[in-house]
């Protein structure tokens, strides 16, 4: 292994999105078609979408992670998005900051100048 290289966390039969070039600044970074990693030798991976094969370097792949694998479970993501806010962080919700600034009229050569904006 070279210096200041790290070895690379995917493996086979990971899923992986392969990183494509930037045509303009909408365009992803990487490309959405997900692939699996089919062989992995050091720093180079194979990795086939359908009948497609592409090899890069593990610089040029991104795992992509399964809601399974993380461990989480559906049931318990949507019970804490829907806990309600303790009364105290309501009240702050419900009223919103105003300015304290209040605006003149400006003058120019005596006559006020955008009367009609501010009343």
């Amino acid at each position: 292994m070279q210096r200041k290289t790290r070895p690379s966390n995917i493996i086979v039969g990971d899923t992986v999105l392969v990183k494509q070039k930037k045509t303009d600044r909408f365009s992803t970074n990487f490309s959405p078609i997900p692939h699996t990693v089919v062989r992995v030798k050091r720093s180079k991976i194979v990795a086939r979408s359908g009948s497609h094969y592409i090899t890069r370097n593990a610089t040029f792949f991104k795992r992509v992670t399964r809601k399974e694998e993380r461990g989480e479970d559906e049931s318990i993501i949507d019970q804490t998005e829907r806990t309600p806010l303790p009364p105290q962080q309501q009240q702050e919700v419900a009223e919103p900051k105003r300015s304290t600034w209040n605006p003149t009229q400006t003058q120019h050569y005596g006559h006020p100048i955008n009367s009609s904006v501010i009343q």
